[in-house]
């Protein structure tokens, strides 16, 4: 029988709680992220996975002549990317996630591209909470990533720095950003929910 009653699916339900997480985490993130701008002098963003790639939501720049301007909207590859390396460690509660692509595209010759040595440096990623990128995408950009975590314990996006490599060597990195970002990313956890 047909009547003019309406139920919304299963499928509406999914789409608004994606719509909440993303929202609650651009609300939460806008000054997490100019925080960590003032901190570094860097560019901050904050992504999501978008299948089997990364998208960067909101970004923030630096009032510096120099530095890596906004690609909100650019869709990066996981296996070449502080942020999607942070998803490929993160993402699952075992740790290391099995959406590892079977071929390694090649965009620098900074890229890696051997499975083994990526999924040695995923060990160490996971090990110290956060993820590097020196040049393996972009040839003169280097940025580093942390996870956020929400209430559920999940993975709900990832917050980065990124600046021209000459800046952001990798002592600069471990010395300078490394303890900012790591702040940074517990701190907008929690105020999501997360508990540690």
């Amino acid at each position: 029988k047909i009547t003019e009653n309406y139920r919304l699916g299963l499928r509406c339900l999914q789409l608004g709680q994606t719509f909440i997480h993303q929202m609650g985490l651009l609300l939460q993130a806008r000054s997490t992220l100019e925080n960590l701008v003032n901190i570094t002098k860097e560019s901050a963003f904050v992504a999501i996975r978008k299948g089997t790639a990364i998208v960067p939501l909101e970004f923030v720049e630096p009032a510096r002549p120099v530095r890596v301007f906004s690609f909100l909207g650019t869709v990066l590859p996981a296996h070449c990317t502080a942020a999607g390396k942070v998803y490929l460690v993160f993402e699952s509660d075992g740790g290391l996630s099995h959406t590892l692509p079977e071929h390694l595209d090649q965009y620098t010759e900074m890229t890696i591209t051997d499975r083994k040595f990526l999924l040695d440096q995923m060990h160490e990623i996971g090990e110290a909470g956060y993820a590097l990128d020196q040049g393996e995408f972009l040839l003169d950009v280097s940025s580093v990533a942390v996870p956020i975590r929400d209430y559920t314990r999940m993975l709900v996006g990832i917050l980065g720095v990124a600046a021209p490599s000459h800046r952001l060597t990798k002592e600069t990195m471990k010395q300078d950003i490394v303890p900012e970002i790591l702040r940074a990313g517990s701190d907008l956890s929690k105020r999501l929910g997360y508990a540690e």
